[in-house]
């Protein structure tokens, strides 16, 4: 699909949660990973910590 928009030029995108067709994409895909498991568990022991 043509947008008219020139990439990085004129618009940039960030992708969520470090998508595996983010590295092989070109222009290349700026991706932000989410410590998912690491965050539920944090959180789990802050509940139970804190009675």
């Amino acid at each position: 699909m043509t947008t008219g928009f020139e990439v990085p030029a004129e618009i940039s995108l960030i992708g969520f949660d470090d998508v595996l067709v983010s590295r092989y994409v070109r222009p290349r895909l700026t991706t932000v990973r989410y410590p998912i498991i690491t965050m539920a568990t944090q959180a789990a022991e802050l509940a139970l910590a804190s009675g």
